[in-house]
């Protein structure tokens, strides 16, 4: 019996056969400077750590101004014969790992494992306080520069160990590439910064698209996807424009998430420091697999 998941949180690719290298003993120094790709859709810093068959490249991806981001591996130690694992992230100096549920598979035949929404103190990206609000805890250019390692540790299993090293100048650069990216949007990043609170799901984004929206000519090829998306949310909530900001093949994917999302979506909007609704962005990922049980 085949099931249908969706999620708006994590994503993955197709599950890597092989089991992966020996894990590296000692943590891996960087082999290349880090680099900052920019685009009109999301910002990626990506380091590379190691040589040969022990080579690992991470990519943080921000879709906007974040306390977070989205961290993903590549490299044969993340090789994994499963398309779901259990990680302890952690980012050092100071131990305080995080556990994580990572989405494993391929990329152009280079091994990948998804780790998901992270931060470089370990937290989580938003907090609900009582007073109903989010916000994420604060990240400062100091507490960026103590960061220094990466520990991943898969399962139980298996640990990658990689030297960052400061993280500071690297921050830097994603918050300069993020605002540019919001002014791109035709969004004002300093009234963004400013907010009370985001705009946030009226109810649990999950709900937005169920299995009845998988599109039917897919199902009996098995076909998986992942699709990034933003949606342009006005002052009463309701998404005026969906954005695919990335996506897998095949691309019947990116255009049902957008339709459905328009269709189905519903928001409370943000709120500035005045205490009024004002227009601004959410940025979300939906997740479509089909599993066989």
């Amino acid at each position: 019996m085949r099931k249908l998941f969706f999620t708006a949180i994590l994503a993955c690719s197709l599950v890597a056969p092989a089991s992966a290298a020996p894990e590296p003993k000692d943590f891996l120094q960087p082999s290349a400077k880090w680099l900052v790709s920019y685009d009109d859709n999301s910002c990626d810093l990506i380091g590379q750590f190691g040589t040969g068959n022990d080579e690992i490249i991470v990519k943080f991806t921000r879709f906007g101004p974040s306390t977070g981001f989205k961290l993903t591996l590549f490299g044969e130690h993340v090789r994994r014969p499963d398309q779901t694992s259990v990680a302890l992230v952690d980012f050092g100096p100071v131990e305080n790992p995080r556990r994580t549920k990572s989405m494993n598979g391929l990329v152009s035949s280079r091994p990948m494992m998804d780790l998901g929404e992270q931060r470089l103190d370990d937290a989580d990206a938003f907090v609900r306080y009582s007073d109903g609000l989010y916000r994420g805890p604060a990240i400062t250019p100091d507490d960026e520069a103590k960061v220094e390692t990466l520990t991943v540790r898969i399962n139980g299993v298996r640990t990658i160990r990689l030297h960052l090293g400061s993280m500071a100048k690297p921050m830097l650069a994603m918050r300069t590439c993020t605002r540019n990216l919001l002014k791109t949007w035709g969004y004002d990043p300093d009234e963004l910064a400013s907010l009370r609170r985001p705009a946030m799901p009226a109810k649990e984004s999950g709900r937005w698209i169920t299995s009845a929206d998988y599109p039917k000519g897919l199902i009996e090829s098995g076909n998986n996807g992942i699709v990034y998306y933003r949606l342009d949310v006005d002052e009463k909530g309701a998404a005026t424009a969906c954005h695919v900001l990335g996506a897998t093949r095949p691309a019947n994917f990116a255009e049902i998430t957008c339709r459905v999302l328009l269709q189905q979506s519903r928001l409370d909007p943000a709120i500035n420091q005045a205490g009024k609704p004002v227009r601004s962005p959410y940025v979300g990922t939906v997740y479509w697999v089909i599993g066989d049980d």
